[in-house]
């Protein structure tokens, strides 16, 4: 938006006068009445937000044009005057217009017809002004209001304007159906489109790009393909051909293949990778093949490709040791000790000592390449009810739809390197979610504390699946 500020001289108009006697010259009057009746019609006729800055006095047809302006910022010494009267004059450049619109018939009558001067105070206890300045901070306030103005949207400036202005005469029912059509005309701009994109949470903006999704038979790969099948343009990575319809393209191969993974990778905007051998005790060599170098692999293609964005589902086994010295009371309620992903990883076994490293390899991609990276420490996912008979899967539960919105929120969330917990909002917890809030927008709906111990959902609860 163009910024406009009216600055640079006094808001101070008067008739020409010639001689010691006062005589106007013929015809300068009717002139000069024109030439401030054609200033003020300018004014009332720009699109976008208008500033008058008064450093000193603003009298007769000055004030008009001065209180014409969208914002008024006065000097502290600053006065105005609506003198017409005093010298024989008739209102005029629009006085008997806007000032009844700002303080009322009944104040505005009697400025005009009394030609009281009034202080910069009483102008912005009015109505008239805004907000009175110091005078030698006046020059640096209006810049600064003016730059804020800059970047308001233009056509919705400008509506606005054309809305208020005209209020006065119409109805109610012309006024409702002015802004329903100016409406009308707002939701069809870029403006309205960048601000709704950028006011909504996370979740609900959309990816028009490819995603990869490597993993996708997995428990978490499912619960990603029945929460969000429709909203995104997806692209699988199988080890083996699925045994179902995946409704979406697919690629059969390794991510230790560089070849494969490579094509896998070509034109995708984001990568998910849930690939890997997911055994607690899965012997070292299957752990450092298929999680290490798969992952360095998956990276290694995605920078080549283009990829703007990497998530990766890391695990609770990345910090499995620091249970011990505190179970099982951390598994209760009463319990505050939270990990929130700013630890240090201290795996608890092979797979854990995997999932630690790829999130170390997923900080070098970003650090050297500059691709975006978030990590989720997967807790206990299961699908509709959190375990039964079991305190740490209650406090650690991921539901299936919760699992699903989290890789939505990391899909759409603008971030650099992020470690997340993935768990849904139970009572028991001590992994904190509020990162994943804060940053991603998450915003899970199942609570282990919903079910009783033999996983049967509490009555009158809206429980996942």
């Amino acid at each position: 938006m163009r910024r406009r500020h009216r600055r640079g001289q006094r808001f101070l108009c008067r008739p020409r006068h010639s001689g010691r006697h006062g005589r106007r010259e013929p015809g300068r009057g009717a002139r000069d009445r024109l030439r401030r009746h054609r200033t003020r019609a300018d004014t009332d006729g720009e699109a976008d937000g208008r500033e008058g800055a008064l450093p000193g006095p603003a009298v007769g047809a000055g004030v008009s044009i001065a209180a014409a302006c969208d914002f008024v910022y006065p000097a502290d010494d600053a006065f105005f005057e609506w003198g017409f009267t005093n010298i024989g004059l008739a209102p005029d450049t629009g006085a008997t217009d806007v000032l009844p619109r700002l303080i009322g018939t009944r104040t505005a009558l009697a400025l005009l017809i009394t030609g009281d001067r009034i202080d910069a105070a009483e102008a912005v206890e009015l109505g008239v002004a805004n907000e009175v300045v110091p005078g030698e901070e006046l020059d640096g306030f209006v810049a600064d209001r003016a730059e804020t103005l800059a970047g308001r949207p233009t056509k919705a400036v400008a509506a606005a304007r054309r809305l208020i202005y005209r209020s006065d005469h119409r109805s109610i029912e012309e006024t409702l159906r002015e802004e329903a059509l100016a409406q009308e005309e707002m939701i069809q701009t870029e403006d309205f489109i960048e601000g709704v994109a950028a006011f909504l949470p996370p979740s609900l903006t959309h990816m028009d790009d490819t995603v990869l999704l490597t993993g996708a038979k997995g428990a978490v790969g499912t619960a990603i393909r029945e929460g969000l099948a429709d909203d995104y343009d997806w692209r699988y990575l199988f080890h083996n051909p699925p045994p179902f319809d995946p409704q979406h393209p697919y690629l059969v191969g390794d991510v230790v293949d560089e070849e494969a993974v490579a094509e896998a990778c070509d034109g995708v905007g984001a990568v998910v990778h849930l690939a890997g051998d997911p055994r607690r005790d899965a012997p070292w060599d299957s752990v450092l093949d298929t999680n290490i170098h798969g992952t360095k692999v998956l990276y290694e293609a995605a920078v080549d490709a283009g990829v703007e964005k990497f998530v990766f589902a890391s695990s609770n086994h990345a910090v499995g040791h620091y249970e011990t010295e505190r179970r099982p009371d951390l598994y209760r309620t009463d319990d505050d000790f939270r990990l929130d992903g700013s630890e240090l990883p201290r795996p608890g076994n092979h797979y854990g000592i995997s999932k630690a490293t790829g999130e170390l390899i997923g900080r070098y991609y970003h650090d050297e390449y500059g691709i975006d990276v978030c990590n989720i420490r997967i807790g206990n996912l299961t699908r509709n009810h959190p375990p039964e008979e079991y305190e740490r899967g209650q406090a650690m539960w991921l539901s299936y739809r919760d699992c699903a919105h989290i890789h939505d929120c990391a899909l759409q969330a603008d971030y650099d390197f992020e470690i997340v917990y993935g768990i849904s909002d139970n009572d028991r917890k001590y992994y904190s979610i509020e990162r994943a809030r804060e940053v991603l927008g998450y915003d899970p709906q199942d609570n282990s504390a919903d079910y009783t111990f033999g996983a049967k959902p509490i009555e009158g609860t809206e429980t996942d699946g």
